[in-house]
């Protein structure tokens, strides 16, 4: 650089650093019109940047959506990115709900599932299980646990 002597391997590097000291801000987002010095600034903000409606647009499509954390796993599909792991089987996936619609399909029963002996309904959490024994104090009793501990309800 020949401002300030930062050496560069690659010459657009050394582009987008000059325009640091110039005030250039040559990358224009094509859907707001926000400048950016740096290629990989207008990059990340055009990934996460809003359409007029308020939507986050897609960089690699014309694909809009509401929420930030839909958009990127949307962008998972382009990328190859399969950040949500299963942690029974280690399978990977693009979105969380696949993840867990293959979780539900593929490892349910190694989920505890607590009974109600008395009317054998299944719940998959204590807390929805005491609330079910509360709401119907005739089914109070011996509770199991499949795929965990057995024991009582209180």
């Amino acid at each position: 650089c020949p401002f300030c002597e930062k050496v560069y391997r690659f010459k657009q590097n050394l582009r987008d650093h000059i325009n640091v000291h110039t005030g250039k801000r040559p990358h224009i987002c094509k859907h707001c019109g926000a400048s950016f010095t740096h290629l990989s600034n207008m990059c990340a903000h055009v990934q996460f940047a809003r359409t007029e409606e308020g939507k986050f647009q897609c960089p690699y499509c014309e694909k809009a959506y509401n929420f930030k954390h839909t958009l990127k796993d949307h962008i998972n599909k382009h990328t190859g990115l399969r950040p949500h792991v299963c942690k029974h089987c280690g399978d990977s996936f693009t979105h969380l709900a696949s993840l867990c619609n293959h979780i539900k399909r593929r490892h349910e029963e190694k989920i505890p599932q607590h009974l109600c002996v008395t009317c054998l309904r299944k719940f998959r959490y204590p807390s929805e299980l005491e609330r079910h024994l509360k709401t119907n104090p005739e089914h109070e009793g011996t509770v199991v646990t499949e795929g965990g501990d057995n024991g009582n309800a209180s």
